[in-house]
């Protein structure tokens, strides 16, 4: 699987890649993206490192994921198909137990954390109004919500992972991320991890569009070869 980010799409490439995504919607199958996650994190945040996964935490599961960000601070993500009031609780819970027990999980990754707070990232498929509205009224001190999609682009498997909020609007020149479709339930694919896909193989995929512009690198990318 390979990781690409796009960034200043025209609204006329945001048309084209949406109808890529519109006509090959995938499930997206958990412990693939979770890998992903833990071996390619640092091109969704430059310099977070991913320390371990599947952390127990008593009476609540597990914290999929224990990272460090480029300042040292501990990040928690929580990975879900759907994240809603639910998930969000729980993974807040979690979380908070990770902070209380700071000096447990600096002796479990052997690294001291930055003392000035943590982070909390929640990847989801899909983000439901009632935990929208919850993370809105959170300001602050909401967790950094990521929305993740499953794709066929010319018959190879990817799968984009954004910053959920970031959209492009009808009408705007340049937007930070491509715009994906609603994914509706399909056969789950399963994806492996490759190498990072350079910008010339995007460039050569998106030319075959036929509008002789150019997409550069916003929303991570995950390819199957």
């Amino acid at each position: 699987m390979k990781l690409i980010k796009l960034k200043g799409i025209t609204q006329k490439q945001s048309k084209a890649l949406k109808l890529c995504m519109v006509e090959s919607r995938l499930a997206v199958d958990k412990a693939a993206a979770l890998e992903a996650l833990m071996k390619r994190v640092s091109t969704v945040e430059p310099e977070m490192k991913s320390l371990g996964r599947g952390l127990a935490v008593p009476k609540l599961g597990s914290i999929d994921l224990i990272c460090v960000d480029g300042t040292g601070r501990l990040v928690t993500v929580h990975v879900s198909e759907r994240l809603g009031p639910e998930e969000l609780g729980s993974a807040l819970l979690r979380s908070e137990w990770a902070g209380d027990h700071i000096d447990l999980l600096q002796h479990i990754y052997s690294r001291r954390f930055a003392s000035d707070g943590m982070r909390i990232w929640h990847v989801a498929r899909e983000v439901s109004l009632e935990a929208e509205a919850l993370i809105l009224r959170m300001g602050e001190q909401a967790p950094e919500i990521f929305t993740c999609e499953g794709i066929n682009l010319d018959g190879e498997l990817w799968l984009v992972v954004r910053r959920f909020g970031q959209e492009i609007e009808e009408g705007e020149e340049q937007a930070p991320e491509p715009q994906p479709v609603s994914p509706k339930p399909a056969a789950a694919v399963p994806l492996g991890i490759r190498s990072v896909l350079s910008g010339e193989e995007i460039d050569e995929f998106f030319k075959a569009t036929g509008d002789g512009e150019e997409i550069t690198s916003g929303g991570s990318v995950f390819r199957d070869l």
